[in-house]
This record gives structure tokens, C-alpha cells and sequence, in this order.
């Protein structure tokens, strides 16, 4: 369920072997992990960076936009302005092939920043990001409406924790916890993403440093994520003033439902 996508020409990736391997791994299991999407020194510039402007949110009681999300587990908004603004982080070669293959052209980004473990965070319920469009059998077969793509900013792993995943679960009305499960070793420039009806779990963090990872969620242009951001605590997507405009026009349309 791996894809090593170092040597891959991001020219005309819909054709590439290795992103087509990727995509039928997504769709038949929900999820699938690019490896080497980014370079590793220039996620470990942007940790150190994240580090910089949040770690307020690790000590005491955090202040700000923020949700939680299950035991010293948090969500919030990362602004996409100084390292953040990057294409690479949001609009990413690879992770766009994918993208517009599960969701079509006109998919758009609808929600960026962190989920973060803190030391001691106990193991996360197990859900998916959003609910079934459908309460009936045709949502097994449906095509996927929306997906969630992490980039850890420290290694997922057995100690600091990584994301269980039950593989196929996107296929299920209701999914079997003791059922097929993993939670795969994901290191830093590789990313990891999975259809929003997939479910997963965050698993432990054992060790005594925060695990943070930025999330994007890309969607059809139609949906509107209510069930995560609905209640007004944190907003779905925080941009520099005048990025959109400073966008090429094809990255510009991820953003059409700014």
C-alpha cells in the first residue's frame, strides 16, 4: 500500500504506472501512502517552523482556535503564509494527480492545519472524517467525496504514534474493530491519505514529545465538511493575505470555495 514516488517526473503523472498504483490502492482499500512526496530536510524546516508559532498549544490550558479530538489530542488552524505557503505542502504534484483522479478537476481544498498528539495522548476512538453521504448499500459503491492527506511533521511511528487504518472500511456501512487492521510507519517527506469514510484511529503517543501533522482535506466542490466544522470553533482554512491571487491558475482553483 506503499508508493515511493522519489523518482517519479511529476510531468504528466495521470500516465505514471506508479501514481495509477496509487489511486487503485486508494480506491479498492481507501487509502494509500506516497513516500518521499517531499524532501525531508524541507519538512524538517517546516517542524522547526510549526514548533515556532505553536507550541503555546502544548503547555497548560491552549489558547486560540482549536478542537479537540480525543485524550491530549488537538486540531488547529495552521495559516498558510511564511514556510507554509508553499505549494508543495498544499498543492503537491503528487498528492493533486491523486486528488483529481478520486474527486475529478474541479476538486478544491476545503480545510489545512495540524492534528497534534501530545505526550500521553491515549489511543483515539475509532471513526472516519465525515459521515456517509448515504445511510443505504449505494454508499459502499459511490465514489469517494472527499479525502483527508497527513504529512507528519515527526515520524509516525510505534512511539510517538501513527494512524491505524482498517484497510477496505470505505466499503463498509458499519466497520469491525477487531477487524484487518495496520498502522504503518510513515517518516517525514512521505505523506499519508485516506478516503473520508475510511476508518481509522490514532493510535498512543509513548514517547515525551509532541506528534504534530498537517492535514489537508480536498473535496468535490459541492461538499461543505458541517460535521467537523460546523460549530464555528476554528477556521477551515487560514491564507495570507493575497495568496489566492499569487497562485498559477490551476493551483488557484483549489481554492474556488474561498
Amino acid at each position: 500500500m506503499r508508493f515511493d514516488v522519489h523518482d517519479v517526473p511529476t510531468e504528466g503523472l495521470a500516465e505514471s504506472e506508479t501514481i495509477r498504483g496509487a489511486y487503485d490502492c486508494f480506491v479498492k482499500q481507501g487509502y494509500a501512502i506516497l513516500d518521499n512526496a517531499l524532501p525531508g530536510d524541507r519538512m524538517r524546516e517546516v517542524a522547526a517552523e510549526f514548533e515556532r508559532r505553536y507550541a503555546h498549544y502544548y503547555n497548560g490550558t491552549p489558547a486560540g482556535e482549536f478542537m479537540e479530538v480525543g485524550n491530549r489530542r488537538m486540531m488547529i488552524p495552521v495559516e498558510l503564509s511564511g514556510v507554509f505557503n508553499d505549494p508543495l505542502l498544499f498543492a503537491n504534484p503528487y498528492v493533486l494527480a491523486m486528488l483529481k483522479m478520486a474527486l475529478g478537476p474541479d476538486a478544491v481544498i476545503e480545510a489545512f492545519g495540524a492534528f497534534v498528539a501530545l505526550p500521553g495522548a491515549e489511543k483515539q476512538h475509532v471513526h472516519r472524517d465525515g459521515p456517509s453521504l448515504f445511510d443505504a448499500g449505494i454508499a459502499r459503491i459511490l465514489p469517494a467525496h472527499a479525502l483527508t492527506v497527513v504529512f507528519p511533521l515527526i515520524e509516525m511511528n510505534d512511539r510517538h504514534g501513527s494512524t491505524r487504518i482498517w484497510p477496505g472500511s470505505h466499503r463498509h456501512l458499519e466497520n469491525d474493530p477487531e477487524g484487518p487492521n495496520e498502522a504503518p510507519v510513515v517518516p517525514l517527506g512521505s505523506c499519508f491519505m485516506w478516503d473520508f469514510r475510511t476508518y481509522h484511529s490514532g493510535t498512543a503517543n509513548v514517547s515525551d514529545r509532541q506528534r504534530p501533522m498537517l492535514y489537508a482535506v480536498y473535496s468535490r466542490p459541492w461538499f461543505k465538511d458541517s460535521e467537523n466544522y460546523g460549530r464555528g470553533v476554528q477556521r477551515r482554512l487560514a491564507l495570507e493575505p493575497g495568496l489566492k491571487e499569487s497562485l498559477p491558475k490551476e493551483t488557484k482553483a483549489l481554492f474556488a470555495n474561498v
